[in-house]
């Protein structure tokens, strides 16, 4: 869970790993169809014309869209097993790549996701009527300082949230 907060990379590369290996998958390719088809059929979200190439969580070779990622949050949110889920996730003020982000927001469960002119992030929050949102937000191709998205980031949830700015 600590290592899962600090870095997507690694973590998702060794269970996209072990889930190859379970599912005696020795290439790369058809193990992301057995994975596209388990989640078809766990969260009837369908990635078939998604591209996988790679386990590091953002790259600059995967493309899953924006409506994609936000059909998986809402059927992932309906499990049963939904609050240990959240433990896998950042919050603001904890350890993580929200440590000092979000400090209006207590309860937002985020995973972050940066490369060279991108800035992403998905995740849930409550609003406060205690109602629960999942969210996605995706900063791409952008030119100069990631701080101007980031910022961008917090106050479009900040005004989902209902937090005075």
């Amino acid at each position: 869970s600590i290592a899962l907060k600090k870095s997507d990379n690694f973590i998702t590369d060794y269970l996209l790993a072990e889930f190859a290996t379970q599912k005696n998958q020795h290439e790369w390719r058809r193990a992301t169809a057995s994975l596209k088809h388990l989640i078809k059929k766990e969260f009837n979200v369908d990635l078939e014309k998604s591209l996988i190439q790679d386990g590091s969580g953002i790259s600059r070779l995967n493309l899953i869209t924006v409506n994609q990622h936000s059909n998986f949050l809402k059927r992932v949110s309906k499990k049963q097993n939904f609050e240990t889920i959240k433990t896998l996730m950042v919050q603001p003020g904890k350890e993580g790549t929200l440590e000092k982000r979000f400090k209006d927001i207590p309860r937002l469960y985020a995973k972050t996701g940066t490369l060279s002119n991108v800035s992403n992030i998905i995740g849930y929050f409550y609003d406060q009527n205690d109602a629960l949102h999942s969210f996605v937000i995706m900063a791409n191709n952008f030119y100069g300082n990631s701080t101007t998205y980031r910022q961008l980031e917090e106050d479009i949830i900040k005004i989902a949230v209902g937090v005075r700015q």
